[in-house]
């Protein structure tokens, strides 16, 4: 079922309208903690910060279920390799810092910094990953 956003689909999983939900481990951890709802497992390689007693579904018997929300700063494929790398190194330098750092994983977000070229490459295969589960699932999309 679609939803145009977390809340209302928090809302309906809490209400028992939905079953079963994919949601970002720092929107449903207190629910869970709090008894209201059952962390099953987490979906990237590694457990989450925000939720290190949530097996992976790696650990649960899937191993090759892996899926990330991640964030990416792009910029317009013209911009000058030194303008990118220079922004690169300054992003970078914010992500490591401590208090940036704590504020993200209070949010359920392990930041992960790395090179333009590892992002290059993470889009690349995270497009195959979703093209064979599309594959795999028959997966189309709404209204067609």
């Amino acid at each position: 079922m679609p939803y145009k956003g977390g809340g209302p689909a928090l809302a309906d999983l809490l209400g028992g309208q939905v079953k079963l939900m994919f949601i970002v481990a720092a929107n449903g951890i207190r629910q869970a903690r709090a008894g209201k709802l059952a962390a099953i497992a987490v979906t990237g390689p590694q457990r989450a910060a925000v939720s290190p007693e949530v097996p992976t579904f790696a650990e649960s018997g899937y191993p090759e279920f892996v899926l990330l929300n991640w964030y990416g700063v792009l910029a317009p494929a013209a911009t000058p390799r030194e303008v990118v790398a220079r922004l690169n190194a300054s992003i970078v330098a914010g992500l490591r810092l401590p208090q940036v750092i704590e504020r993200l994983a209070g949010v359920g977000v392990d930041a992960a910094p790395g090179t333009p070229a590892e992002l290059e490459d993470w889009v690349r295969k995270d497009i195959e990953r979703y093209r064979r589960i599309i594959q795999l699932t028959g997966a189309r999309p709404e209204g067609r």
